[in-house]
């Protein structure tokens, strides 16, 4: 940056750009909070293609923005911010799959093919109603944590056992799903708690 202009453009484009940053992953987190909320219990292999899909997305991001700070000029910032658009598109195309809404970004580059399944089943067999779960102290003790652990403690746990016990982790062994139902409805039974 050999002038006080360069310097000046740099500036903004830097600020603009670690906006977008922030705005991506707060989508993504936002993307893997309504997928856990609103498809889990219904859906659970769409659940899990969108999860892993916005975990690995905010992980190639995590990657990607590793040395924003670090980039030396306006040139660079334009490639990175050529970068960030395929980010964001993938996370669009992620979002409008997820909330079943058309995209509100055209996608130039298509990196994935996630969402060829979509239409697929939800997890349930047919006429199987939820299991139900009575109390705080069932709800713990299903999940395999202590009464009174931290919510974001038990996401993470609840995530882990869910995986571990999907069909996909198990060489297509649903044997496991009257206890994936089970942890299903523990968690959004303590989610409700705590938002009451």
């Amino acid at each position: 940056m050999s002038t006080g202009g360069d310097a000046s453009r740099y500036s903004l484009l830097h600020d603009a750009l670690r906006d977008r940053i922030e705005a991506l992953q707060s989508k993504i987190h936002r993307g893997m909070d309504f997928a856990l909320d609103h498809l889990l219990a219904q859906q659970i292999d769409h659940y899990f293609q969108h999860e892993e899909a916005l975990e690995e997305l905010d992980a190639l991001l995590g990657r990607v923005v590793a040395d924003f700070d670090a980039l030396p000029d306006v040139a660079a910032l334009k490639r990175f911010e050529s970068r960030l658009l395929i980010l964001e598109d993938r996370c669009e195309e992620i979002d409008a799959a997820l909330h079943q809404r058309p995209m509100r970004r055209r996608k130039r580059i298509n990196l994935f093919e996630f969402f060829t399944h979509s239409q697929g089943g939800n997890g349930h067999q047919d006429g199987a109603s939820a299991p139900e779960v009575s109390s705080v102290d069932e709800a713990y003790r299903i999940l395999g944590v202590d009464a009174g652990t931290r919510p974001a403690i038990v996401t993470a746990e609840f995530r882990r056992l869910v995986k571990e016990l999907h069909p996909d982790a198990n060489g297509g062994d649903r044997s496991h799903e009257p206890r994936l139902r089970k942890l299903v409805a523990a968690y959004q039974f303590l989610k409700a708690q705590i938002r009451s």
